[in-house]
């Protein structure tokens, strides 16, 4: 990942992921990203937010503070958890599902401007930018190899994605 513009790589299996990320010099974060978005991995990036600022974790699936662990929730409540932001962003009713709809709200386009505001600058320089992405267009089939693949390491710096 360090070849693609990662400042930092961590396991997010290892036992102390959150004190690498806290104590890394780069963790004055205003957006948070939650890539999985099940409510581990929320309660994970949630516990990376900075104490410092009034941090935003992103997670897909509208998961909300209620998917926080009452053990870690911090009192401050300056940490706002915002689900599916980048659907509703786009100020269409997104469809994620047979009979899942998210209505548009434009509070979430506001948010999601000024984050592409400030991620911009990084991608024209060439700091960070998308891995590559190998694609299995042939329905079913590339199921297994993928798999495969993936068992066999050939995930390491690219993303695989089945069309299917």
């Amino acid at each position: 990942m360090i070849q693609h513009g990662a400042n930092e790589v961590y396991d997010s299996q290892d036992e102390d992921i959150i004190e690498q990320v806290n104590s890394c010099k780069y963790n004055n974060f205003t957006w948070l990203l939650d890539c999985v978005s099940d409510p581990g991995t929320l309660n994970q990036v949630y516990q990376c937010a900075p104490l410092n600022t009034e941090p935003v974790v992103f997670n897909y699936f509208g998961l909300n503070i209620n998917h926080i662990r009452p053990e870690i929730k911090r009192s401050d409540n300056k940490v706002t958890i915002d689900g599916t932001v980048m659907y509703r962003g786009s100020g269409e009713r997104a469809c994620l599902g047979e009979d899942t709809y998210l209505d548009a709200q434009p509070e979430y386009g506001n948010t999601l401007s000024r984050f592409v505001d400030f991620i911009t600058p990084y991608i024209d320089n060439g700091e960070l930018y998308h891995i590559p992405v190998k694609i299995y267009n042939k329905r079913f089939e590339p199921i297994i190899q993928l798999v495969a693949d993936i068992q066999a390491g050939k995930n390491s710096g690219e993303k695989l994605v089945a069309i299917l």
